[in-house]
């Protein structure tokens, strides 16, 4: 389709509209599990994608950002991922952010509520969850100095490169000028 047929409807391009498609928590999460074990970023499982996928466990993890896991489109098609990934024998935990106050951050029900803050420095919370159960499956135990404010600059430099190749990879040569 042409640019105008796109931009005078506000439809927007599905293609273009997928660029930056992750966050700073999400690539935080990655950056200390990584350090554990064999982890997977973006990885397409049953035509779904999982955010980090950790195939030793068969464990998928989503990070739900309060912004965009709020409409009404995307709520379904999480839904349906759930769905498809329980069907397929993959374990889902979502660390689900919200905008409520919370006295504890912990895992119920493979879900992690999470109220981000400035520093992001509670991270440190729902990544110690995460290792918890991971260790919980694996039967080892894993020690990990986990410092968001101290590694804040190499996880937003890797947030960068993050989505400058998820803007290459779904653009490419999408965009032709007629």
């Amino acid at each position: 389709a042409q640019i105008s047929s796109r931009t005078s409807k506000n439809t927007n391009c599905p293609i273009c509209s997928r660029k930056y498609e992750t966050s700073f928590p999400e690539q935080t999460i990655l950056f200390y599990l990584e350090q554990i074990i064999d982890v997977q970023s973006r990885k397409l499982l049953f035509g779904f994608e999982s955010d980090i996928f950790i195939p030793e466990l068969h464990l998928a993890i989503e990070y739900n950002g309060v912004f965009f896991h709020n409409k009404p489109e995307t709520i379904i098609r999480d839904l349906k991922k759930k769905a498809k990934f329980s069907e397929n024998k993959i374990d889902l935990i979502v660390v689900e952010e919200t905008k409520e106050e919370l006295n504890q951050i912990e895992l119920k029900n493979n879900v992690i509520n999470y109220k981000p803050t400035r520093s992001y420095d509670n991270l440190k919370e729902v990544i110690e969850n995460l290792i918890k159960y991971i260790s919980t499956k694996t039967g080892k135990s894993y020690i990990i100095d986990i410092d968001v404010r101290r590694d804040h600059n190499i996880i937003f430099a890797r947030l960068r490169i993050a989505q400058y190749r998820i803007t290459q990879f779904v653009l490419g040569d999408h965009l032709v000028y007629n």
